[in-house]
Parts: structure tokens; C-alpha cells; sequence
């Protein structure tokens, strides 16, 4: 059954969001997925949480599925590789969000967390594109976050963060007109649609209602 959860806006949801998920999990290194579309806020509610994780003596890790991205330019020539047969016949892998990311290693660094141990790899660099040269060491912490679409079988918490889909591209519009046209923002968006509706997690323990920045409604499954 989900049941809301009476807050009085961002900082108080946090704040008893941390609250509700130490008290029903006892793990000594405990997973969480902050899941959610692109431009849904969940990199927002993500430091919100760590935050309030580390304020009650929490070591925490936190980790962005934008560090597994595939280069700039491989994913741009993604385009001029066209499906032969299957679901994706006559599309171009760009069409496909799955072909974005480097997904078996960043599955393999969940699981190396979820095991109790390190791992390290090379993170994707927004600022120019291409894959860090700086090789990046992550350890198990008491509590790890992550904000990612997909496995979220693997984790032993998932906060889902909901936003209707034209609300989504509103967004996207008024957040990347200085580095996209509105045609390339829109083709953006379906695509990332596409895979958001695919990996959506079905049996979330959080859902944060986030279509209205100011007034988020939180709700717990009981």
C-alpha cells in the first residue's frame, strides 16, 4: 500500500527519507538507488540524501551513472550504425540508450560494492567528452549511492523519483537551450524516454512526486 509522507518540503523529505530507510535496514553497507529520468532531479535528491546520511555519522559514497557514459564521439557515430534485424530493425544504435553507456562496467562496480569491495575505473568528463585519462578508486562505504535508471535489482533500496514526461522535456528546453537547438533537445528526449520506460523500476520503496520543484510528495510502500 502506498502511504504519503507528510514533510514540509525538500530539507524535512530528506531528512525523514534517511530516517525511514535506517530504521528499516540494518546492513553494514547498505545500496541505495536514487532512480529516475533524465532531468527528473534525482543528482538533486541524491546529495540531499548523502547529505543527511552523513550528518547522523554516515560514511557515504555516492556515484552518478553519468561516469559510465561512452565517449562523445563514439556515441555521435552510434548514428551511422544501423540494426539489422530484431526489436531495433532499421534504427540506429544512437536510438538506443543502452548503446550510451558503458553498462557491463558499471555493473561490475555495483556488484564489487555490493560484495564489500573496491573498485576502480575511468569516469566520463562532461567538460570535454571524453573518458578521464585519471583512473577513479571507489570503496565500500556504510552507505552507497547511486543515481541511476537501470539495475535496480541490485540494490536493497530504491527511491523512484517521478516526473510526467512533458514536464520532463520543459525542463530539458529551458536547461540546455545554450548548447542545443529545440529539435536536437526533443530527439534527446525520446530517446532517453525510450530506456527510462524500459529500466523504470516497478516495486520502488520511496516514490518522490517531483513535478513541482517547490512541493514534492513523498510517498513509502507499506
Amino acid at each position: 500500500m502506498k502511504q504519503l509522507i507528510s514533510t514540509l518540503g525538500q530539507a524535512d523529505l530528506a531528512r525523514k527519507l534517511v530516517s525511514e530507510i535506517k530504521k528499516n535496514n540494518s546492513k553494514k553497507s547498505l545500496m541505495v538507488n536514487i532512480s529516475g529520468a533524465t532531468g527528473s532531479g534525482k543528482s538533486t535528491w541524491a546529495k540531499h540524501i548523502a547529505k543527511d546520511f552523513e550528518k547522523i555519522g554516515q560514511k557515504v559514497l555516492h556515484v552518478s551513472e553519468d561516469d559510465f557514459l561512452e565517449p562523445r564521439q563514439i556515441r555521435n557515430g552510434l548514428k551511422n550504425k544501423i540494426y539489422e534485424s530484431g526489436e531495433w530493425k532499421g534504427e540506429s544504435y544512437w536510438k538506443n540508450h543502452d548503446n550510451w553507456l558503458r553498462l557491463g562496467l558499471m555493473r561490475e562496480v555495483i556488484e564489487n560494492l555490493k560484495m564489500g569491495k573496491g573498485a576502480k575505473y575511468y569516469p566520463y568528463l562532461r567538460t570535454t567528452g571524453e573518458i578521464s585519462q585519471e583512473e577513479k578508486s571507489v570503496e565500500p562505504a556504510d552507505v552507497i549511492i547511486f543515481e541511476t535508471s537501470i539495475y535496480n535489482e541490485l540494490f536493497e533500496v530504491v527511491v523512484l523519483i517521478d516526473v510526467e514526461d512533458e514536464i520532463l522535456l520543459e525542463r530539458k528546453l529551458k536547461r540546455d537551450s545554450d548548447l542545443r537547438d529545440e529539435e536536437t533537445i526533443r530527439e534527446y528526449h525520446e530517446v532517453q524516454l525510450k530506456f527510462w520506460d524500459k529500466h523504470k523500476p516497478s516495486n520502488p520503496n520511496f516514490i518522490i512526486d517531483n513535478n513541482d520543484y517547490q512541493n514534492p510528495k513523498p510517498y513509502k510502500f507499506v
